[in-house]
Order: structure tokens, then sequence, then C-alpha cells
């Protein structure tokens, strides 16, 4: 598991890890009910960090492998956006902390 994070409005927990795999919970709920609202899958694509905008309507997803790249999850449209940097690796976590802060 490589991020975390809770909504910023809503009861929803985000998970995401170096499988690719980012997943949506519902939380709060009573015991009975599924809690599992939404799982994507980036194939090739080991998630380093992900992470909520702001106002909790995308989720911004970044990669070391290879080629920085970047994808923006629009949660509740459901749609990915794709995008790649000529940045070196080791500056992705800085580059998704400052994209964040600018949505």
């Amino acid at each position: 598991m490589r991020s975390l994070q809770f909504h910023p409005t809503r009861q929803v927990l985000m998970c995401a890890g170096e499988d690719g795999r980012l997943s949506l919970f519902e939380v709060g709920l009573p015991g009975t009910e599924d809690a599992f609202l939404q799982d994507v899958r980036f194939k090739a694509f080991p998630i380093s960090r992900a992470s909520f905008t702001a106002d909790g309507s995308r989720i911004i997803v970044g990669s070391r492998k290879k080629v920085p790249r970047c994808i923006i999850f629009l949660v509740f449209m459901q749609k990915l956006i794709f995008l790649t940097f000529p940045l070196p690796p080791s500056t992705m976590a800085t580059f998704i902390l400052l994209v964040l802060f600018q949505f």
C-alpha cells in the first residue's frame, strides 16, 4: 500500500498500491453492508502516490516506472486523463504535490 487517504467531504477511503490498483471504500457503514465502491486497475502502472484533490472530484495518481506519468481520475464521472511529463523520476512526488494545489 503506497497511498491511503479519506475523501475530503464524503465517508470514502481511497487505497492505492504498487500493484496498480486503486480502490474506494465507503466507511462508517453498519457491519452488514458492503463497503466496497469501486476498483480501478492500471496495467503496468505501479502507483507511487495517489491523492484526492481539495474538492474530492479527482484523484491524482503518479508512477515512477520508466517515464514519469500522472493519471487524473475523475472520481464521479469515472473518466481517466493520462499525462506524461519529461521529469526525472525522483521529482515525480514533488510534482504531484504541486499539481494538487493547482486544481
